[in-house]
This record gives structure tokens, sequence and C-alpha cells, in this order.
């Protein structure tokens, strides 16, 4: 009809639908469609503008990430380039993979998120919404139980969860999240509604 459609096309030659690829694949392939967008806008500015990129690598490996920098730090030639991350592994990786004169590393100091300017510096908690759990105990579940972490948030709660607020509530490590998310989702437990950082979560059938 009259909607766009984006394929990728495998080394196998096989054509597939973007939802048919890995989320490292998928997360691959919108960064390339991303630098081409950045690089057309470059050749047709007069000035170019800094490009700022926020932890777009979490779903590559170590190799497709040495990769990325690589290719980041030769669009760095054309214009500033800056990437956030909370990932030590991303900066160890650029270390390794960009010329010590094309990167600059610089570590910001943790942001009190809760203190209003009439606190003065006070430490304070924000109410949480009503009916939204408190965080759990101190001790972290690992593993299949990550999932079932996850599905009693969302299953008390209600409504549906980002992603940071079920991780608030679950107290489950972060590095768990994919696995444990895409368990729930692809077992028809849970359902998404949106995607990347606007996506939701919600127990079927709620």
């Amino acid at each position: 009809g009259d909607q766009q459609v984006v394929l990728a096309q495998r080394r196998s030659a096989e054509v597939c639908a973007v939802d048919q690829l890995s989320d490292g694949a998928r997360d691959q392939l919108y960064f390339a469609l991303r630098l081409a967008g950045i690089e057309y806008q470059l050749s047709h500015l007069d000035e170019p503008l800094p490009v700022v990129f926020d932890d777009v690598l979490v779903n590559f490996d170590d190799q497709r990430t040495a990769v990325a920098l690589r290719t980041l730090a030769s669009l760095g030639s054309r214009t500033q380039v800056v990437l956030f991350t909370h990932h030590a592994g991303v900066v160890a990786a650029a270390q390794g993979a960009i010329e010590p004169g094309q990167l600059a590393v610089r570590r910001l100091a943790p942001r009190d998120h809760g203190s209003p300017p009439s606190a003065q510096g006070t430490p304070w908690a924000a109410p949480r919404p009503e009916g939204f759990p408190q965080p759990g105990p101190t001790k972290r579940p690992s593993g299949t139980d990550c999932a079932e972490a996850i599905l009693d948030v969302v299953r008390r709660v209600g409504r549906p969860l980002s992603k940071a607020d079920i991780l608030a509530a679950a107290q489950i490590p972060e590095e768990r999240w994919p696995q444990a998310i895409r368990r729930l989702v692809d077992a028809g437990t849970l359902v998404q509604e949106g995607v990347k950082r606007g996506a939701r979560y919600r127990a079927a059938g709620g």
C-alpha cells in the first residue's frame, strides 16, 4: 500500500521483516540508518552540528561494539561526537578500539535526582504513586527468578509500567532484564506496548 516498510537482507540473501531480527541485529540496523542520515545532513550543512548518542550500544556484542566505536571515531573527523553510557565495558572497548588522540573520556559525578532547590542539598524521596509497590528486599533475584520478579510487580500494580519502574520495584540486576523480559513477552505472559525507551509492559489480559 502507501506504507513504507523496512526490510533486512541477511548474508544468506534471506529477506526478513525488522521484527524477525534479534534485539542486537535490530539495534545495529537502526544505528546504521541513523548514521547514514547524519552523514547526509552533514554534507548539506554550512557548519556541522555536534552529534549525541545515548547508550546506543547496549545490545551490541563485543566485536560489533568495537566496529561501531571505530565508525563513530571516523565520524568524529567531520564533527564532534558525544556518546553517553553508564556501562564501563563500553568505555574499555572505546579505549581499546580508538586511537588515544581521537578519544576523550569524561566521567560525570552522580546526580541527586530527588532534591528540590528548597532542600539545599538535603536528600529526599518523592512519594511513589498510589498502589505502586515499594522496592523489594536487598537480596536481588537472579536467573529465572528475575522473570518471576518482573511478573509479580506488573501484576501487583495492574497498569502498564516502564522498564525503569519495574527495575526499581523488582530490584533485579539490569543485565538480567533483556533475557527475562524477552522470555515473558515471547511466552505471551506480558504484553509490550511501544518500543525502545517508550515501551511499557502489562500483564496479558490486563
